[in-house]
């Protein structure tokens, strides 16, 4: 009887406890929140979809091109994750797809992206680009495309004659950050010319539009490479988008039995896109080294007349098709690193100026030449 008396008066508790007019007005916001959520969807799908159905009516091919280029998605992307951070107007994907496939010297947007990215990246004349003139951009692409062209051509030489190559330096090697972008652009001085030409087809209605969206991926390699920073400033910033915070990264899906993969891009309007892999990557310079970092090998040591083996630790694998990698010497002791006794040897040399230790040795034994000069002790 008692419990059954329990069970009555819990019910009537329950029964007659007194609406909370705090949770009450929290749960009306809540749902405001939510149907103001629901409209801007709905205004942004309304808008999405109009401008699809412009771009369905310009150049059909252009568009898949842009859509299927590698590039363009990257640049996309980038822009989509941290165009807020660079002072541009919002991003709109259709509207860039439109520049860089139909209208680029009349595209407001993509022209103020390359105006942003020149000055972020701080490359020659990016102090005078005008974003609301197309020849202002141009001629300073131009001129970043020169730049390139002779950083790569510095590395190339530097790479071949075993000489150190300094840090900023590296992204301009086979294989590099930017090698590979700017490479794919193929003549890069030509397309220079092309952009600095006043008559015909010329600026940047000159290029196709694939080459437009390497120009413009290449920018953006290059203004991170520039200011590394960028990623967690936009993170930090108030309201910074998921997108900016999480870096922006696509997902990847799979690959069909073309060899395609697919990729999710959240901020590229939630698309799926199928991309054919660039046969030059398939095969990473980086995994093509002789050694990796962190592996400890043996240098030829020249020290008060004496030719010795010494250990040394493999600091960092370089860019380039040549195998170069840094390595620190150790002290004779062989147990601690001498951090001023830092060389660069390249795979060729292997067998003669570096060898594998011991336990390692059949790939050294199999490419030595005998002895050379070896590195002097510092």
């Amino acid at each position: 009887c008692d419990a059954e008396g329990r069970r009555r008066s819990s019910r009537a508790r329950i029964e007659t406890q007194p609406p909370n007019t705090l949770a009450l007005v929290e749960a009306e916001k809540a749902r405001q929140r939510a149907a103001a959520d629901a409209e801007r969807r709905a205004v942004r799908e309304r808008q999405r979809a109009l401008a699809e159905s412009w771009v369905a009516s310009l150049d059909a091919a252009a568009i898949s091109e842009v859509r299927s280029s590698a590039d363009c998605v990257a640049a996309g992307q980038f822009l989509a994750s941290f165009g807020d951070h660079l002072g541009l107007p919002p991003f709109c994907l259709p509207e860039l797809e439109v520049g860089l496939a139909c209208l680029p010297r009349v595209s407001a947007y993509l022209l103020h992206a390359c105006a942003a990215l020149l000055r972020l990246a701080r490359l020659p004349l990016s102090h005078s680009v005008d974003g609301s003139r197309a020849a202002s951009v141009e001629e300073v692409l131009a001129g970043a495309l020169c730049y390139w062209d002779g950083q790569m051509a510095l590395a190339r030489r530097l790479d071949e004659s075993d000489e150190a190559i300094p840090e900023q330096l590296e992204p301009y090697l086979e294989g590099g950050e930017l090698q590979a972008i700017v490479s794919s652009l193929g003549d890069v001085r030509e397309a220079a010319r092309t952009l600095r030409r006043r008559e015909g087809q010329s600026g940047l209605a000159g290029l196709p539009p694939a080459m437009r969206g390497a120009l413009l991926h290449a920018l953006c390699h290059a203004a991170l490479l520039e200011q590394r920073s960028i990623v967690s400033e936009a993170a930090r910033q108030e309201g910074a988008s998921a997108a900016a915070q999480g870096g922006g990264r696509a997902r990847f899906l799979g690959r069909d039995a073309a060899g395609a993969h697919y990729f999710h891009f959240s901020p590229l309007e939630e698309r799926v896109y199928r991309l054919v892999p660039d046969p030059r990557g398939e095969a990473s310079v980086l995994e093509r080294a002789a050694v990796t970092e962190g592996e400890h090998i043996e240098v030829e040591v020249e020290e008060g007349g004496a030719v010795e083996w010494r250990r040394a630790l493999v600091s960092r694998v370089l860019s380039g098709g040549r195998g170069r990698f840094v390595a620190i010497v150790y002290h004779a002791d062989g147990k601690t690193l001498d951090e001023e006794f830092v060389e660069v040897f390249s795979e060729r040399q292997c067998g003669k100026e570096w060898r594998l230790p011991p336990k390692g040795r059949g790939k050294a034994a199999a490419q030595k030449g005998g002895a050379g000069g070896g590195a002097k002790a510092k």
